[in-house]
């Protein structure tokens, strides 16, 4: 049965905090560790097996890995986003955060022992991983309403663009400093950390609807039919 209809809730402050690493942790996870992936590939402490390649091939193999990734995200997220609004948000999310800690932590070992094959495994294990930030997002968008709603959606893209923007360089000092490996520790432990965080905090009841199957796209779209029709007839008589 669909549950009914609850009112959005204020979101405590501990709670933003969380979401909002959580999302950073999205974004962040592949931006901070692109220094590391061109290291390992591109320079000559490149990994034993990409130095022995002509640098067109290694070229080539760097950039299917950072295109692999998220092309990988795009396909699988909307599902794993469908069992989280179906089941349990909360749930989905802490199951992203411990595939993404995989996913940083074979990197790691693959480093060690210069494995190409175990340091594509990791990337896209962590872009699986990254799911987690759309599910957050909806959270908080679900329990904020009026001016509130705007501020913390505005702070949604704040906190993706400082990935973005802080997120290379951060990476290039930590793998200047102590080597290609120290980016996906920093994004392990950021991964780590949220999920502490995200135990210890009590999210509001969520609406779900079970009767739904979550590999399916036609029925939220049908439920979203009417907002999406008044959305588009305002937009076509919008004054210009």
């Amino acid at each position: 049965m669909r549950n009914q209809h609850r009112t959005a809730q204020q979101l405590p402050l501990f709670t933003l905090i969380t979401l909002y690493i959580i999302i950073f942790l999205g974004s962040a996870g592949f931006f901070i560790t692109i220094p590391a992936y061109v290291s390992l590939f591109l320079t000559d402490h490149s990994l034993e097996f990409a130095k022995s390649m002509p640098i067109e091939q290694r070229r080539m193999l760097f950039g299917t890995v950072m295109s692999a990734a998220p092309f990988i995200s795009m396909f699988f997220t909307p599902f794993i986003a469908r069992f989280a609004d179906k089941f349990s948000r909360k749930t989905v999310i802490a199951i992203c955060l411990v595939i993404a800690a995989i996913g940083f932590a074979l990197p790691i070992y693959a480093i060690v022992v210069s494995s190409v094959i175990i340091l594509f495994v990791g990337n896209m294990i962590n872009s699986l991983g990254s799911a987690s930030q759309p599910i957050a997002q909806a959270i908080l968008a679900d329990n904020s309403e009026g001016k509130n709603k705007a501020t913390l959606m505005s702070l949604v893209a704040v906190v993706v663009t400082a990935a973005m923007s802080f997120g290379p360089a951060l990476g290039s000092k930590l793998s200047a400093s102590y080597g290609a490996q120290a980016p996906f520790y920093a994004c392990l432990l950021i991964a780590i950390v949220s999920l502490a965080l995200l135990f210890i905090l009590r999210l509001p009841i969520q609406n779900t609807v079970k009767e739904e199957n979550p590999f399916s796209f036609t029925e939220p779209l049908k439920r979203s039919q009417k907002r999406i029709i008044k959305l588009s007839v305002y937009c076509v008589y919008l004054p210009v």
